[in-house]
């Protein structure tokens, strides 16, 4: 096992303790009190040797058994996996041999299968991680790519089996200076804890018996429609998942339901927007702790509001409030936003790199089951592909809802 593995069981294990503590009733004792401190600079040290562990292993990658892995990996198809579903034989060759060695059904592909192949020159998106439980993974960085999801700075860490918790310090020391022999008073440490527990994002694939001919080409199809796919439906959760089963509480389910708390003052600006209320409304978003300038903040919208942007003008001058807008932040439209309602249209704020405030867990494959009596008729084959997922936000300061007015 790389040492990184061990060093991600030993976190993990602090990080249960953590949530054991914080899930007591009442006061926590001054023993308590201590293993959490002390839990918590063990878990900075992991952490950092986690981090180094990471690059060390990066340097072994350049060994031939490394290279041997990559190559394995490189060379999976999403044809294979389909293939082997919609004929009912198991898997073969190196597709067989990826899943024995890690445990994977034959019916499961890893998202190395899916994330559409880099070129030469590619270079993988993702996202600073801060200190704490999570790490970004470049494979679904790249499964990913384009989504809201990723642009809105949630972070993506591919988990196992079993539903993960995210503790929180939400409150701890209060440093503040002192006389000389003046007595410092214990802060008592209080932990909040986020459950994320697996749902399941479904995607159905179809195609005609004569397209099994293509060769190629139709692997190159398969894995970025089944990214676009994928990537769509998560958008449409974390965004605007209403909180009510099946669904996700997505940024923009109402509060009572778990969203972000309803816009109101400079995010809910009254009549429709002009140049000067969409400064005030990004300007307001710098808060000092997580955005310190313009350039911090991310704004995601949706596309009335965008047209509207880009035919609003400075008052006397031919300058719009899109490319006043776009220059001063990081600006994308998302037609996974709400419809516009009452003459508005919702947004969502982000303020700096959150890191690991908004987290998608993502579990580590797609399974695939083939629907044998739909259109069969017709020579069409289906497949239904599935895979498992969460969104939990653990500190909500970090982001934003705003309300735009585009017409009156």
């Amino acid at each position: 096992m790389l040492q990184s593995h061990k060093l991600d069981i030993e976190r993990s294990e602090k990080r249960e303790r953590l949530t054991e503590i914080s899930a007591k009733e009442g006061e926590l004792t001054a023993e308590e009190r201590a293993e959490i401190a002390s839990l918590s600079k063990k878990m900075k040290d992991i952490e950092i040797k986690y981090r180094a562990a990471l690059v060390a292993e990066d340097t072994e990658s350049d060994k031939p058994e490394a290279r041997e892995a990559k190559d394995l990996v490189d060379k999976l198809s999403i044809r294979a996996y389909l293939s082997a579903v919609a004929n009912g034989n198991p898997l073969q060759g190196r597709e067989a041999e990826y899943n024995a060695e890690h445990g994977l059904a034959s019916n499961a592909a890893p998202w190395e299968a899916i994330a559409p192949r880099e070129r030469a020159d590619a270079v993988s998106p993702g996202l600073a991680s801060g200190d704490g439980p999570v790490t970004q993974h470049s494979i679904l960085s790249r499964v990913f790519a384009r989504s809201a999801t990723q642009f809105l700075g949630v972070a993506m860490p591919s988990v196992g089996v079993g539903v993960h918790s995210y503790p929180v310090l939400t409150a701890g020391v209060a440093p503040e200076f002192k006389a000389k022999d003046a007595v410092v008073e214990s802060t008592a440490a209080t932990l909040s804890t986020t459950k994320a527990e697996p749902s399941r994002l479904t995607a159905k694939y179809s195609w005609r018996i004569e397209d099994t001919a293509v060769t190629e080409e139709l692997e190159s199809a398969l894995r970025n429609d089944l990214s676009m796919a994928f990537s769509n439906a998560l958008d449409a959760q974390v965004i605007a998942g209403n909180g009510t089963s099946p669904n996700l509480a997505g940024f923009l389910a109402t509060k009572a339901n778990g969203g972000l708390a309803a816009a109101a003052g400079s995010f809910a600006p009254s009549g429709v927007i002009t140049y000067e209320n969409m400064a005030k409304l990004l300007s307001g978003a710098v808060d000092g702790k997580h955005a310190t300038a313009l350039s911090d903040i991310r704004i995601l919208v949706g596309p009335s509001t965008y047209s509207l942007l880009a035919s609003t003008f400075r008052t006397g001058t031919s300058a719009s409030a899109l490319d006043w807008a776009t220059n001063a932040v990081s600006m994308r439209v998302s037609a996974n936003l709400p419809a516009v309602a009452s003459n508005k249209e919702q947004a969502i704020i982000v303020r700096g790199n959150p890191a690991n405030e908004a987290i998608v867990p993502v579990w580590s494959s797609v399974k695939f089951v083939k629907d044998s009596v739909t259109d069969i008729d017709k020579g069409w084959e289906h497949i239904i592909s599935y895979a498992l997922y969460s969104f939990v936000r653990v500190r909500d300061d970090a982001f934003a809802r705003a309300s735009i007015q585009v017409s009156s």
